[in-house]
């Protein structure tokens, strides 16, 4: 997280001058934490810029994934006066409109004082959303870090905020110079976007009906894979015709929303199991900020009901606890919602490991991928993957194999059929841009 990179940085520079917390369902370290901040706010700005804010909150609480999971994310600001008003290279962290008049790229020179400003405000920072006293339209995303102009307005901080929370790419095709990176570039780092066009490939397969054509003609409606994307407006597909990270329209369609639910759940610990009382009426009870009816349970050794059981000391036992969400689909990403916890210790975490994992596609198979038991071609078969699948890679390979994410539990695939999804992210080009 921010801070735990920045703290020569944070002791160095002067604090912000105002500072509060808007929504706080949990502790820093446990949560998503998303830090606002204002740039060419001059000090009698100040209401300004915090209405503004506002309006970036009342968006979140009102469009779904983040109004389900607001119970899983803190959303703070933070406010350091400007010497001007508006773009400018002088003002507290430079951010400004770079690229030409027509450009609506903005761009921070100081951006080391605007990450401890961040961590600060927080306490952490998982995400950063610069807000731009302008009223020329304008947003761009480089890493955990987003900018948008006060013009621009709170859906396209949504737009930004989906590239620094959810890594998701942009699903326009209009671009007023070249791009920087290839079409296969682009759909091997986004999500929701791809260069496959048939349905069994497509990584978002498991939303596409059965009844809907792909790719995608002038009359389908629903997830299919439609022409566009990355600036490119041809040779590439997203999920949707509209969505958040494509147009104006207020929703992130159902592979975007997919993503960002997955997003939060790897950047908060959504619970914990509390142990209480002693021999005969010792219990366990897994706690959190999510309703109840949220969590799915499995408890092993015991007989739970719910998120509690009774566990008798010495009793070795477990639980197994998943997101009931039906906004995620395909087996690698549900892992991801998963997590299971020690009964006798309440110690515990995500059953895929966190953030030691990664997203891996189903490459070079023709019709469809074995998944084994052990990491050998002598070992029974599990189950197979179609082409273009994603799974979920728990750790390095072991004798030619991945360990993947496999209904609940390790299956193992051949490493040569899996392309490892990159990390890369703050890329300067189209990624981040609004246009």
């Amino acid at each position: 997280m921010l801070n735990r990179l920045l703290c020569a940085a944070i002791f160095a520079c002067a604090p912000v001058t105002f500072a509060q917390t808007l929504h706080r369902s949990g502790p820093a370290a446990d949560r998503l934490d998303l830090v606002i901040l204002a740039d060419g706010y001059r000090a009698g700005d100040r209401d300004d810029f915090e209405a503004e804010a506002d309006r970036v909150l009342d968006a979140l609480r009102s469009t779904e994934p983040f109004a389900s999971y607001m119970p899983l994310m803190n959303v703070h600001r933070g406010f350091r006066a400007s010497g001007s008003s508006g773009s400018s290279a002088n003002n507290a962290y430079g951010t400004q409109f770079s690229g030409g008049f027509f450009s609506s790229r903005l761009r921070a020179s100081r951006v080391t004082l605007l990450l401890a400003d961040a961590v600060r405000a927080g306490g952490e920072a998982d995400a950063v959303l610069v807000i731009l006293n302008a009223s020329r339209r304008g947003g761009t995303a480089t890493g955990n870090t987003c900018y948008v102009s006060s013009g621009a307005g709170a859906r396209v901080a949504l737009h930004e905020l989906g590239h620094a929370i959810g890594r998701l790419g942009d699903e326009y095709s209009s671009f007023s110079g070249t791009p920087t990176l290839t079409r296969a570039q682009l759909a091997q780092i986004y999500p929701n976007l791809t260069t496959e066009s048939t349905r069994a490939r497509l990584p978002w397969s498991d939303w596409v009906a059965s009844s809907t054509r792909v790719p995608a003609t002038l009359f389908t409606s629903g997830v299919s894979a439609y022409s566009g994307g990355g600036a490119y407006s041809n040779g590439i597909y997203r999920p949707r015709r509209s969505c958040r990270m494509r147009t104006d329209t207020p929703g992130y369609c159902e592979v975007c929303r997919q993503h960002l639910v997955v997003a939060i759940h790897r950047r908060a610990n959504p619970l914990r199991l509390q142990v209480t009382g002693s021999g005969s009426s010792r219990r366990a009870r897994l706690v959190g900020s999510m309703p109840d009816s949220a969590w799915a349970t499995r408890w092993s050794g015991v007989q739970g009901q719910g998120l509690e059981a009774r566990v008798p000391a010495g009793v070795n036992a477990s639980v197994v606890v998943e997101d009931r969400t039906p906004w995620v689909r395909g087996g690698a990403l549900r892992a991801t919602l998963r997590y299971r916890f020690d009964a006798r210790t309440g110690a515990g975490g995500p059953v895929a490991g966190g953030g030691t994992t990664q997203i891996g596609r189903v490459v070079g198979v023709s019709s469809r991928l074995r998944v084994r038991q052990r990491p050998t071609t002598a070992s029974s078969i599990l189950g197979h993957l179609l082409p273009g699948a994603t799974v979920q890679v728990l750790g390095p390979a072991e004798g030619g194999f991945y360990p993947i994410a496999w209904n609940g539990g390790t299956g193992y695939v051949g490493r040569n059929f899996v392309s490892l999804q990159s990390s890369a992210v703050g890329l300067t080009s189209v990624v981040g841009r609004w246009r």
